[in-house]
């Protein structure tokens, strides 16, 4: 596990994790709860998953191995805020894109959530399954790390990638069957799984780029600080 990090100075304080109840996800939240890390275990509902119910089964895996760590199993509804970046100008998208860019959508639907958990509960961590041997994916490649980390900071919240150094499946997988937990995916399956290709270098960090705003008014907005979402066409229109 040479490759994975936790700070050292978190024991005993809280974190978020964007958990899938995949294997990445899962590794980070055992490696959090071998430090002492109290854990928030998120994950979204955008209404584009085959058997969402599996997430529970891991879930209850956890729970036997680290019931003093786990503070809260709770799913978020991301349907709205996802519809919002990644549906209602979606034809424009694709003239623009040339990709299929809607789990990056969801991706940051989900963080975009979970930043507003950590805000209402004053928790100061994001933690996520991002891995080196996915940066194909559009939600995981450097640029949208880069992304993430910086529009966490930007509410007072650090965003941790702790298995970031993982090169193959097989190595998580190792880690899992040594600490005991199954090798198996226990996600839900997306209905777009499949149906996308790496987009070019820069794609990802534009996309981000323009969603951003949905995203920073719909934080405002939730929160009380603005009155009104305002229109949901493209940020730069």
């Amino acid at each position: 596990m040479s490759d994975f990090t936790v700070p050292s100075d978190l024991a005993g304080k809280e974190v978020v994790v964007l958990f899938s109840g995949g294997r990445d996800s899962t590794l980070v939240a055992c490696l959090l709860a071998l430090k002492g890390i109290k854990l928030h275990l998120l994950t979204g509902n955008c209404g584009l998953g085959v058997g969402t119910e599996i997430v529970e089964t891991r879930f209850q895996e956890l729970s036997r191995k680290f019931s003093d760590n786990i503070v809260i199993w709770q799913t978020l509804d991301i349907k709205g805020l996802l519809g919002a970046i990644a549906f209602r100008n979606i034809e424009d998208d694709f003239r623009e894109y040339h990709k299929n860019l809607i789990l990056l959508g969801e991706k940051m639907a989900l963080h975009t959530e979970a930043v507003l958990y950590c805000l209402s509960l004053g928790i100061k961590y994001i933690a996520d399954g991002t891995v080196k041997y996915q940066e194909h994916l559009a939600e995981q490649t450097p640029e949208a790390v880069t992304f993430f980390r910086k529009f966490s900071e930007e509410y007072g919240i650090q965003y941790l990638t702790p298995i970031i150094g993982a090169s193959s499946e097989d190595q998580v997988k190792d880690s899992l069957f040594i600490l005991g937990i199954s090798t198996k995916s226990l996600e839900s399956i997306s209905l777009l799984s499949d149906s996308f290709s790496k987009p070019d270098e820069g794609v990802s960090a534009l996309y981000l780029e323009r969603k951003k705003p949905i995203c920073t008014r719909y934080i405002a907005f939730r929160r009380g600080e603005i009155s009104d979402f305002g229109r949901l066409a493209r940020p730069d229109h």
